[in-house]
């Protein structure tokens, strides 16, 4: 396979199959297709955020590939290893607007901004808080039987005019088209969730039919809300490792589900712990 130093043209099939950013822990090509679409000016940038287990030298193989193709990697934000990446016009411009706002408050114009700057149509929602309906706009790419997803934003249901959004996720998917290999499809769709309250309402009234219907849904939430592993998630995870243990558990995980938002004690997770062992 190809390294990044040995590219003889920028291909897109050639950069997904670099030894360099290989890793058989994590998959990359999405962030190399999202920059790939950056290159060709697709999209006006994006945004790379590196879990804690990731190793830093991906660092260097991305900003490596970023220089190979153009563009500039901005450390947007050192406590996530949060990287904004761009035309070097582009970066600058999002460095002027942003270089005196506060990067602490999540409601904040610094991160109204970046939102824009990523082509996100959900400015001024509340879009972490799982318990609303919402409602997620996703483009997907297809190649061979490899599936990927480069683009996404979740959206307050309430707050959204659904056909003028979507209709802007079709044009965004057709410029994301025009410059992919042909061999590739794009494909636009959005997905409505009911939102972790119904689901906890659910689990509550043992609404074993419900739970079955949206099992993947109510892992997500997990998944969603603990971005980086906690002892908490890690309790969900060993909860619902089979679909048995989770329908058998539904009333005590909706206790766990009634904490969220809550700061938890030691103590009360070990509580929390001992009880669902019993189970």
């Amino acid at each position: 396979m190809a390294s990044i130093g040995c590219i003889s043209d920028i291909n897109l099939f050639e950069l997904l199959c670099m030894s360099d950013i290989r890793d058989p822990k994590y998959n990359y090509d999405d962030t190399i297709i999202n920059m790939y679409l950056v290159y060709k000016k697709a999209r006006k940038c994006c945004l790379v955020r590196l879990l804690p287990s990731e190793k830093d030298h991906i660092v260097t193989v991305i900003t490596d590939l970023a220089n190979k193709l153009g563009l500039v990697v901005f450390l947007e934000d050192i406590r996530y290893r949060s990287y904004i990446i761009g035309h070097a016009d582009v970066i600058e411009e999002f460095i002027q607007q942003t270089k005196y706002l506060s990067r602490d408050d999540d409601d904040s114009k610094y991160h109204e901004i970046i939102g824009q700057f990523l082509g996100f149509r959900s400015i001024g929602h509340d879009w972490f808080d799982y318990t609303k309906k919402r409602i997620t706009f996703r483009i997907r790419i297809k190649f061979n039987d490899v599936t990927y997803e480069p683009f996404c934003f979740v959206c307050e249901f309430k707050k959204t005019n659904i056909p003028e959004t979507l209709q802007y996720v079709r044009e965004l998917a057709e410029s994301f088209k025009r410059v992919l290999p042909d061999e590739m499809s794009v494909i636009p769709y959005y997905e409505i969730s009911a939102g972790m309250t119904a689901r906890i309402e659910a689990l509550k009234r043992r609404d074993i039919a419900y739970c079955k219907k949206f099992y993947n849904e109510y892992r997500n939430d997990i998944y969603n809300f603990w971005f980086n592993p906690s002892e908490l998630s890690s309790m969900f995870e060993r909860s619902i490792k089979s679909r048995e243990e989770f329908y058998a558990n539904a009333e005590t995980l909706a206790t766990y589900w009634s904490k969220f938002g809550d700061d938890l004690s030691r103590d009360e997770i070990q509580k929390l712990d001992q009880l669902i062992s019993k189970k």
